[in-house]
């Protein structure tokens, strides 16, 4: 009896031992094995010749819709827009002075992000009319034009970075191939090579800036980070492979033109060969030194970087052969992690999940983890990756049938928003990276697209206010719900008690067509809780909506009210005792115009205010026309500067 016993208890532990080493080889098959081919933990194999890389673009797969905008087949699922919170005040002090002033609302702190404008607390830089003008507007009574570069450039700035010396400017071109024959010049979009071009400039002499360097890399621009001295710039280019050109991807230094040699071409065994992701690293603190560019065989679709790691997505949807089932769709991620020392890359591991991210909010790294939101086919999770990308914990099937619109991590919680017809503000606990757990929800019409922290206990949504509709038969049976928007709108929301978040504090703008680039890009916010301010550049379209219903499908009928549309910067006071006070409004438009005819609007992009930010006691407008220099208090006019 003993002896069965004994075999019983060996057989039970056998069992549990096969059981544990199942799990663990397929929880590294599903983060860093793909396919046939596995990669080793920081090394990735190279193409090492013309042979191997036409080998692996003739794989590239084929009825997949991949994100780095190429299509192969395929139909881009349609995605909520960009938006989700900065990590940083947007204020700091100069460190020559007493200057207060703005900084660009970026992700993480310590890891600037490039811009169409940027201040230094005494200039203002930014690019206007295909221009990149320097103007001294500190005092705010004689701001003037100090300098204008890209007069005769041929390519066109996109965004720039800023720091004591050195002004870093990323621009995109096109180059296009001569020899087209029929076929292509009828395909033309596929058959571009894009270039980014990335100028800098010494700008120690505001009178007499200097370019001291310029870098052209193959591939569209992608985004770009700084760290201290360091500038990352990120690009990626489809690759067209017709068996007879060199497809090697190049760059140049100062003109000179450099090829990356097969065995330097990297790639990733299992994905998508049909584009290059390029890293170039430019360390200003050597500005003579030659600069690191990296090639990858991968696409890439949202990037985030803390001090340490870079890491980069690819995704890749599969749909239904039909394509007639709304949402059938599959999907899956592969982000890859890169160390940042030196001014080098260096692969170190990989994951591949099942969905898609947002944006680059969606990401967040923390205490040696990486947390990251996914959204597939409307089935929401959240994964918590160790240092080596294997999966230490998550949540799957949040909202479904839902769609994330945003993602926020602070510290040891993470928000996250879904919608389809009505808005869950989801309060999840990461701070167990082996057991995260949703502590509270809380449901509301609208959505918030863009999330931002005011405090540990509060957080802003920007989003837009909605309607759900019901569509009824003849009979008057709900056949459908939908929803329509009825403007945007702000909220505060009190997360003090987890289980049961409360939104403190509401405000609506405009109506139905009302717009803010905040909630597509998250530069556009401009927020300091030392100053109690909180702006936003905004179209809004004052129109009164009635909802007429009838059957089958419900009709909407826009009324337009008799009172002004505007276009420029909305400016509010926030505490948490009032919450959102409007303060007033800055426009760049012609306001003789909106004096004398009421019912008028036209949008003006040359009048359009792109940034908002502030130097001490003054509030800075800029759009691609002028600069308007108000007071910070009372939002009195102080000047205003043309940039024509």
């Amino acid at each position: 009896m003993k002896k069965r016993l004994s075999i019983i208890t060996i057989s039970f532990i056998f069992i549990i031992l096969v059981v544990v080493i199942f799990y663990v080889i397929q929880l590294n098959y599903n983060t860093n094995k793909i396919g046939e081919e596995e990669i080793d933990m920081g090394q990735l194999p190279t193409v090492n010749s013309k042979e191997k890389l036409d080998s692996l673009l003739s794989k590239s797969s084929n009825g997949l819709y991949t994100t780095d905008g190429n299509s192969k087949g395929g139909i881009s699922p349609m995605l909520p827009m960009a938006g989700a919170a900065a990590d940083t005040n947007t204020s700091q002090k100069s460190s020559e002075s007493t200057t207060d002033y703005s900084t660009t609302n970026i992700q993480v702190q310590g890891v600037d992000e490039a811009d169409l404008v940027k201040t230094d607390g005494k200039y203002i830089y930014s690019i206007s009319q295909n221009n990149l003008i320097i103007t001294d507007v500190n005092p705010a009574e004689n701001m003037n034009i100090v300098t204008t570069l890209f007069k005769d450039e041929k390519v066109t700035p996109s965004e720039m970075m800023i720091d004591n010396n050195y002004l870093t400017v990323i621009c995109n071109s096109n180059n296009y191939y001569n020899n087209y024959d029929g076929i292509k010049s009828m395909m033309m979009p596929y058959y571009n090579s894009n270039i980014t071009t990335i100028y800098v400039y010494d700008i120690s002499d505001k009178n007499n800036v200097v370019k001291v360097k310029s870098v052209e890399i193959d591939g569209s621009y992608l985004t770009s980070r700084k760290i201290g001295d360091s500038v990352y710039v990120i690009t990626n280019k489809y690759v067209y492979n017709n068996g007879s050109e060199d497809i090697r991807p190049m760059y140049k230094i100062d003109g000179t033109e450099k090829v990356i040699d097969y065995n330097q071409i990297f790639y990733f065994p299992g994905t998508n060969y049909n584009s290059y992701t390029m890293v170039g690293i430019i360390d200003l603190s050597n500005i003579s030194n030659d600069i690191n560019v990296t090639s990858y065989l991968s696409s890439s679709k949202d990037v985030y970087m803390s001090l340490d790691n870079l890491y980069i997505t690819a995704s890749t949807v599969n749909y239904n052969q039909t394509f007639l089932a709304d949402n059938d769709y599959t999907s899956s991620t592969s982000i890859y992690k890169f160390s940042i020392k030196n001014n080098t890359t260096k692969f170190i591991a990989k994951a591949e999940l099942k969905g898609t991210t947002l944006n680059q909010f969606s990401m967040d790294e923390y205490n040696g983890f990486f947390r990251v939101t996914l959204n597939n086919n409307s089935d929401n999770s959240l994964y918590i990756l160790d240092k080596n990308m294997n999966i230490a914990g998550k949540i799957t099937g949040i909202a479904k049938g839902e769609k994330i619109y945003s993602t926020r991590f602070i510290k040891d919680r993470a928000y996250i928003v879904t919608f389809k017809t009505i808005d869950p503000l989801f309060v999840i606990d990461v701070k167990d990276p082996k057991n995260p757990t949703i502590l509270g929800e809380l449901k509301i019409p609208g959505y918030s697209s863009y999330l931002h922290e005011y405090d540990e206990n509060h957080i802003i949504g920007i989003g837009q206010d909605t309607t759900e509709i019901n569509d009824k038969d003849e009979m008057g049976n709900i056949i459908s719900t939908r929803y329509v928007t009825n403007g945007m709108k702000m909220a505060i929301f009190d997360v003090t008690d987890v289980e049961n978040p409360i939104q403190q504090f509401s405000t609506k703008i405009g109506n139905k067509s009302t717009y803010s680039d905040v909630l597509s890009n998250h530069k556009a916010f401009l927020f300091s809780k030392d100053k109690n301010l909180l702006a936003l550049p905004v179209d809004i379209y004052n129109e009164d909506v009635s909802i007429q219903t009838s059957t089958l499908r419900s009709e909407e009928t826009i009324v337009p009210s008799t009172s002004n549309h505007f276009q420029g910067l909305l400016v509010y006071n926030i505490d948490l005792q009032t919450g959102f006070t409007e303060k007033g409004r800055i426009t760049h438009y012609e306001t003789e115009k909106l004096e004398s005819d009421k019912s008028y609007y036209s949008y003006d992009y040359f009048n359009n205010i792109k940034r908002g930010l502030f130097i001490n006691n003054t509030l800075y407008t800029v759009s691609e026309n002028k600069i308007k220099a108000n007071d910070l208090d009372t939002l009195k006019e102080i000047n205003s500067l043309d940039l024509k």
